[in-house]
Order: structure tokens, then C-alpha cells, then sequence
């Protein structure tokens, strides 16, 4: 079987055994919560219920995600799964603004103390247990399958535990002291689920806005592409993310200029290759060619270096190139995107070479460090 399909097969089976876990648990806390009127135990009820919806929209995803590419789609669905672990994170904010709103009516108009008993704690205790073990598990195995939402909803799952202990410990309280903190309680739980909303929006919208490579997969990259003798240097790598493992994109690399024509196809079709192992499809690779044997491009590659560190805004150069004969020096800038201005330093860095090599035409490009 695929690994793609053992992935799915792995999503559903986790969330089949979250929604018979949370349909038992959210139906006899919502149960007990109305018996023996405790707001935090059904506010924990309707939360393990609102899991299943989750649960759903995971399994819903997970479907979509294993469809073949299409002509309107042809890297897939798998982008889905960013898309799903947002409606997720969409639901989880409702739900925390709105028991933040139930905790503060019953601070304002407190309807007494709940009639807190021993079965009502082995209840919460037995959730406590099954909680644990179910976040343990979807953790474990989201991890292994690079899931963000089963790593989401393992540390949803979590958060469900951490609140029963809570509500075990106002109950303690109770008992001992005859203080009821059950509205603060509610309040603390649902600053809880609003907060854990907030860092899955962040996380889930720099999934869909395409946040910077993971640096160890880049490197992984350059270095598969780096055990061809041919290639001198790796960069410009540029990936757009369809999924988990599906990347598409570009890179450019340096090699002799001595190389010929049929040299560099072979050498092109072993990277696409070395690459694809990784989970990418590379669809160009561009090629600047450079003579390291010429002493007079061994010190301008030295000369740019050297004044580029200098510059404020220039994280590294690369890419360089030498024409003497059109007398045209050429190269990438990476910019530091921590400084807005970056531009400048660019300008400042051509100005300064065109005066250290009038004779020769100063040509800079951007390119983004992906």
C-alpha cells in the first residue's frame, strides 16, 4: 500500500477512536453536569462533543487529501489538510469565546454550589485516564505521519485531561474548605480553550500563507544535490508547499563553464531524480556557470564578499558570475527581511564595486532565502 494511503488510513482510524471516546465521555459528563448542576462539567461535555465535529472534519479531510491530482489540480489535495486543521482552530476559538461569556455570567449571577458527589469524581477521574491515553496516541502517531491536525487534536486531548484535574481539584476544595470556585474555574477553562484557539490560528494560517522551510529539510536538499561532483553550489532554492511531503519548485546551481551541453542534461535529470526521494518535484533547474580556475574570479568572489558583509540588509550573496569578455560582474542578493530598508544596502553594495571595478558593469538580483 502507498505510504500516502497508509497516512489516511492512519488519520481515520485515530479520529474513529476519538468520536467513540468522546461520544461515551461528552454524553455522561453532560449527564452528570445537568444532574448535579456543575457549569465546568458541562461546559467540558459540550467541548468533547463540539471534538467530534473535529473528529469529522479531520476524517472529511483526510478522504479529500487521498483523491487523485486532476487537470483543474494537478499537485493533488493534499492541501486540504491545512485547510481542515483551520476550521478546526475556527472551531475551537467559537467555542472558547463562548464559554468566556458563560463563565462571566456566572461570576456576575452565581447560581450556588453544585451538588458535587464521590461519582461524579470517579466519573471525572475514569476521563481523566481515557483522556490521556487517547492525546498519547494521536500525538505518537501525528508525529509519525507529519499530521498537524492529530498532533492539534493530541494536544486537545490533553487540554481535556489537565481540565478534569482541575474540576477534581475545585471538588477537593469543596469538600475540605466549603469554597466554591466552580465560576472561576469555568473562567480558567475557558481562557484555557481561547488561548490554545489563538496559537492554532498562528500556526494553521502560517501553513496556508507559506511560512520559511524547515532549515534541516532545505539542508537535506542542497545536500542530496551537493553529491553530484559537477555541482560547485546550491542556491535559489524555491519550494511552494501542496501537502505534506509534496513540494514543487525550482533551484539554480553552479558548475564549470567547461561542461558541455549533454553533460548538463544528464546532470539535471540526476538531480530531479536525487530530489524526487525527498518528496519534491523540482520543474527547472537553472544553471550558472563559472571558471574557479581564473585567479581573477577567485578575488572579485573574495572582494564581494567582503563588502556585502559590510552592508546592512544583505544576508548573503550567491550565485556569482564574472564575464570578462561582455565585462559584466553579476549575482543574487538574499536579503535580511528583519531589515525593511534592505534595498538601500543592495544599492550601497553595487556603488561600491562599480568603484572598485569601473571597467566592469555591476549587475545585482534579489532572490528570496525559501
Amino acid at each position: 500500500m502507498p505510504m500516502e494511503q497508509q497516512r489516511n488510513r492512519a488519520i481515520i482510524h485515530c479520529n474513529l477512536i476519538g468520536i467513540g471516546l468522546n461520544l461515551f465521555l461528552g454524553a455522561i459528563k453532560l449527564t452528570l453536569g445537568l444532574v448535579i448542576h456543575s457549569r465546568a462539567i458541562v461546559l467540558e461535555s459540550v467541548e468533547a462533543l463540539a471534538d467530534i465535529l473535529i473528529s469529522l472534519i479531520s476524517i472529511g479531510s483526510a478522504v479529500l487529501v487521498g483523491k487523485q491530482a486532476s487537470r483543474r489540480h494537478p499537485m493533488g489535495y493534499g492541501r486540504i489538510e491545512y485547510l481542515s486543521s483551520l476550521l478546526v482552530t475556527l472551531v475551537i476559538l467559537f467555542l472558547g469565546l463562548h464559554a468566556v461569556y458563560g463563565a462571566i455570567r456566572e461570576l456576575l449571577e452565581p447560581n450556588g454550589a453544585p451538588d458535587y458527589s464521590l461519582w461524579a469524581a470517579a466519573v471525572l477521574a475514569v476521563s481523566v485516564a481515557v483522556k490521556w491515553f487517547d492525546a498519547r496516541h494521536m500525538q505518537h502517531v501525528g508525529k509519525h505521519i507529519h499530521s498537524a491536525s492529530l498532533v492539534m487534536m493530541g494536544a486537545g486531548s490533553f487540554r481535556d485531561a489537565l481540565i478534569s484535574v482541575g474540576i477534581l481539584a475545585a471538588m477537593l476544595i469543596h469538600w475540605l474548605f466549603s469554597v466554591d470556585i466552580e465560576a472561576w474555574l469555568s473562567l480558567l477553562i475557558s481562557l484555557a480553550i481561547l488561548k490554545t484557539g489563538v496559537e492554532m490560528i498562528r500556526e494553521s494560517a502560517d501553513k496556508l500563507l507559506g511560512a520559511r522551510l524547515d532549515p534541516s529539510f532545505r539542508r537535506r536538499i542542497y545536500n542530496r544535490i551537493l553529491t553530484e561532483n559537477e555541482v560547485l553550489n546550491v542556491y535559489n532554492l524555491a519550494l511552494h508547499n501542496y501537502g505534506v511531503g509534496r513540494f514543487a519548485g525550482s533551484v539554480d546551481i553552479e558548475v564549470d563553464e567547461a561542461l558541455g551541453q549533454q553533460e548538463i542534461a544528464r546532470l539535471t535529470r540526476r538531480i530531479i531524480r536525487q530530489v524526487r526521494e525527498e518528496g519534491v518535484t523540482l520543474t527547472s533547474v537553472g544553471f550558472s556557470c563559472v571558471n574557479r580556475s581564473d585567479p581573477r574570479v577567485s578575488e572579485i568572489e573574495d572582494r564581494v564578499l567582503e563588502c556585502a558583509m559590510a552592508q546592512e540588509g544583505v544576508a548573503r550573496v550567491q550565485g556569482l558570475m564574472a564575464d570578462f569578455e561582455e565585462g559584466v560582474i553579476s549575482f543574487y542578493v538574499v536579503p535580511d527581511l528583519n531589515c525593511p530598508d534592505w534595498s538601500r544596502g543592495a544599492e550601497a553594495l553595487r556603488q561600491t564595486l562599480s568603484g572598485i571595478y569601473p571597467d566592469m558593469r555591476v549587475e545585482i538580483d534579489s532572490a528570496l532565502d525559501f
